[in-house]
Order: structure tokens, then sequence, then C-alpha cells
């Protein structure tokens, strides 16, 4: 019975305890999602039931549960998310064919989703570093955050009414850079806010407000920061649209920082 209690334990901690906000959105949250085939594939490969189909049925059960419970503790439940944890519970069916070749099967089945995604993400952020001060040139990385209403398109980013996009930082001292320069295509018939944040990580002021409008058609437009603002350690831009007209969308297709002119 302990052999039992101990797996399920950890499994309830790890799905149903609440999360920071951020950790359950973007690819963060794409990674926790993925780690469910491996949470519940080690939580069948623990449990050691002799007959594989009955492994295969328990840890299916215990992920249609853990959907159905997850919002009642502040977590969202998804139907990929069960399809995450129906494929943990292959693995662990596999392994208790307790046969070498099953095993590396269940293995690779058990890790490859999160370390796939976790190699694409270190990928994405090596780029940034390098691509660092442009933040966005035509197609937009995995790294940026989307809110409902939001769309990552071909050239870029499109953002509708009240809706944001947000990334962190490869660099966090931006003093040596002036103002933001933004390329960005308005469908709209009259004249659009984009309001800009900088969130700073660490003391007070925490926040650097700006914003820009932008007229119908093609607009290239450079928006500088407020006069001694604090520019370190930033932690993340966010761009966001408030309420627009129903057919009103920005497609954002460039973002780089401009450094300080020297007289």
């Amino acid at each position: 019975m302990t052999r039992l209690l101990i797996p399920i334990a950890l499994m309830v901690a790890a799905l149903l305890l609440p999360l920071p906000r951020e950790w359950s959105v973007g690819w963060r949250g794409e990674l926790l999602n993925r780690f469910h085939v491996s949470l519940f594939a080690a939580f069948g490969m623990f449990i050691s039931i002799r007959k594989a189909w009955m492994t295969l049925g328990i840890v299916i059960a215990a992920a249609a549960m853990t959907e159905v419970v997850q919002p009642w503790f502040g977590r969202t439940a998804s139907l990929t998310d069960l399809g995450w944890g129906m494929l943990g519970a292959v693995a662990a069916m596999l392994w208790q064919q307790k046969r070498l070749a099953f095993r590396l099967v269940a293995l690779a089945i058990a890790l490859a989703p999160p370390a796939i995604w976790w190699a694409q993400v270190t990928m994405a952020q090596n780029e940034a570093k390098t691509r660092f001060p442009v933040l966005m040139d035509g197609q937009a990385s995995l790294l940026w955050v989307l809110s409902p209403g939001a769309e990552r398109s071909e050239n870029g980013l499109i953002l509708r009414g009240n809706s944001s996009a947000r990334v962190e930082v490869p660099n966090p001292d931006w003093n040596a850079f002036q103002a933001l320069e933004l390329e960005a295509t308005l469908d709209s018939a009259s004249p659009l806010d984009l309001g800009i944040r900088l969130d700073i990580g660490a003391g007070l002021p925490n926040r650097v407000q700006a914003g820009v409008t932008f007229q119908p058609g093609s607009n290239r437009v450079r928006v500088p920061w407020p006069e001694n603002a604090r520019l370190f350690p930033v932690k993340q831009l966010v761009l966001f649209l408030g309420s627009t007209g129903a057919e009103a969308r920005l497609r954002l297709n460039e973002a780089r920082l401009l450094p300080v002119t020297k007289n």
C-alpha cells in the first residue's frame, strides 16, 4: 500500500499545486504540458503491476481524473495534457514487459517530448542572444508569449483588441538604447494606440510605460523611452492593445532597439 501511496502523493503535488501565472502559458506552459508524459510514465513504472493492460488502464484513469480535478486547484484542464498523459501510460505499459528493447522504447517515449521542446527553447534563446538588439525580425520565435486574440503569422505577430504579446529579453541592460523601433501594418479605418511596457526585474520603480499611435497602412515608428527611465535590469517587453473595432488588427513585423546616439 505504501508503495502505491508514495507515487500518488508525488503526482498530486506536481499536478495540483497552483503555479505562478508565467508558468502556465508560453513555452514554459508547453514544457509543463509535455512533462505529463514523463510524470505519468514514472507513476505507471513505479506502481509495478504485473499485468501490463492493468497498468495502462490505471494510468489513463489517473490522467483523466487529474484533468477533471485540476480546475478546482487553480490549474487548467486540457485535452492536450490528457493526450500526453495517455502517452505516458503507453510508456509505462511497455516498461512492464521487462525486456530491454521494450524498456528502451518506454524511456524514449517518456523523455523525448519534454527533451525535444527544451532543446528547441534553448536554440531559440541562443538565437535571441545572437540577434539582440533585434527582438523580432519577421517570424516571431517561440519565446514570444501571446494572449487570447493574438496570433503568430508568417511575418511576425497579429494583435487584435484586448490582446498582448510579451517576450523575455536576452540582455537585461538597456541603458545603451534610447528607443524601440517597430514596423507594422494596421488594418483599420482609424488610428490605433499600442501600449508598451518594460517589466524591471528588481527594486522600484519596476515598470517603464510608453506608447505609440499607428496610422492605417504601413508604419515604421520610433518610441523613445521616458526621460530618466530605469532600464536595468529589464525582465520582459510587453506590447498590448486596448479595445478596438471588431475588424481592426495590427500586424507587427519587426521590433528592435535603437542605440543611444553620440553627440
